[in-house]
């Protein structure tokens, strides 16, 4: 059977990561600094001579577990608040959770930074600009890992899974098990959940792109705060000179732009002035055509998916990969490989005279119809 996935993180080639200089924030009691070869957030599965970082759960708080981690003997602690019971070695953080994921990927080796590492977010449409991007990206030569709602691959072995991104140890060792399968990228599909639960952080990305930041009416306004600053994180981890790429025609994505002031910022929309547009030729049942136009260049794209929508997907992830240098060529073939999609506007033909189509896609609201 393929290993597609480990579920404890690679320790070869990796004896030790400073805590000191991965997370210069913190405050360290009982030493100076702290030299860490293996860490856990979960107390029960903690081996001798790992550290222990008290995550903050939904329903468990990793400070209560502390006593439990140092019995089965923790080396020290991740802290947010200095714990009496930890003795003397102790890293206190303003957010364990991100500095748990920053660790596991120190500790993994940083894979993002040994390929090129591309990130999608947005309430719609992100599934399907991740395979896009992927297509393209293949096309252009070379392997590429994917993670997403639809499944996980490490560019070799895939697993049909609806899980989305796991979380901070399993994202690090499969990034990991990308590089080891010699993959040349991979491909991140990252909902607003996962982005604000941290579990992404430490990971460098080369370009990151938001579908649409998906408002429904009458959202308050703390949501959408809060929506937007999860979306604006991926932004801010993209490396500098990396491409930043926003859905024009979504006004509530211009301000995104502006979350990483060094990385190249794209833009693409049907409608509204954008680096990447079409003019849409042909939407038919079974496809549609349209005239591919940015960066000085133009192609007719011929996609084998219906709907005006998956129009726009496609333009984000055309968008993503002019900004990153893919010849035009290999951003046609990419898009004109992508067949289907499980779950998206599913055709059912059974000799009918009209078209019924099955999609299983979440609305975005209660009174939402997905617009074809």
């Amino acid at each position: 059977m393929a290993r597609w996935f480990v579920d404890r993180l690679p320790q070869q080639g990796i004896p030790s990561v400073s805590l000191r200089r991965l997370l210069p924030e913190a405050r360290f009691v009982g030493c100076q600094d702290f030299e860490v070869s293996g860490c856990t957030a979960d107390s029960r599965r903690l081996d001798p001579g790992q550290v222990f970082v008290a995550v903050r759960g939904a329903r468990h708080d990793g400070h209560s577990f502390i006593t439990q981690a140092l019995e089965r003997g923790a080396v020290g602690v991740v802290v947010e608040q200095q714990a009496p019971e930890a003795g003397r070695l102790q890293v206190i953080v303003p957010d364990s959770r991100a500095a748990h994921a920053r660790l596991c990927q120190a500790l993994a080796g940083d894979p993002a930074e040994q390929m090129l590492t591309l990130g999608v977010t947005g309430a719609a449409g992100r599934t399907l600009a991740a395979i896009f991007l992927r297509a393209i990206f293949e096309a252009s030569g070379g392997r590429y890992g994917l993670i997403g709602r639809l499944g996980w691959s490490d560019g070799v072995a895939t697993r049909a899974v609806g899980a989305g991104v796991p979380g901070a140890d399993g994202l690090a060792s499969m990034l990991a098990a990308m590089v080891e399968r010699g993959c040349a990228g991979a491909v991140l599909e990252l909902d607003p959940g996962s982005l604000q639960s941290r579990r992404v952080e430490g990971v460098a990305f080369d370009a990151a792109v938001v579908t649409d930041v998906g408002i429904p009416p009458a959202t308050p306004l703390d949501a959408i705060v809060a929506r937007r600053a999860a979306m604006a994180r991926l932004f801010r981890q993209v490396k500098l000179g990396g491409g930043a790429v926003v859905n024009a025609d979504d006004p509530h994505a211009e301000l995104l732009g502006a979350a990483n002031l060094d990385a190249e910022r794209v833009s693409f929309g049907l409608r509204a002035e954008a680096d990447v547009t079409a003019r849409v030729e042909h939407v038919g049942r079974t496809g549609s055509r349209f005239r591919l136009l940015g960066f000085d260049r133009e192609a007719v794209v011929t996609l084998r998916l219906a709907g005006e929508m998956c129009v726009s997907h496609s333009l984000a992830a055309a968008a993503v990969a002019w900004s990153r240098g893919v010849e035009l060529g290999a951003v046609v073939a990419g898009l004109e490989s992508v067949t289907s999609m499980p779950g998206r506007l599913d055709l059912v033909d059974q000799g009918q005279g009209f078209d019924v189509r099955v999609d299983q896609a979440p609305a975005a609201g209660p009174n939402c119809t997905r617009r074809l």
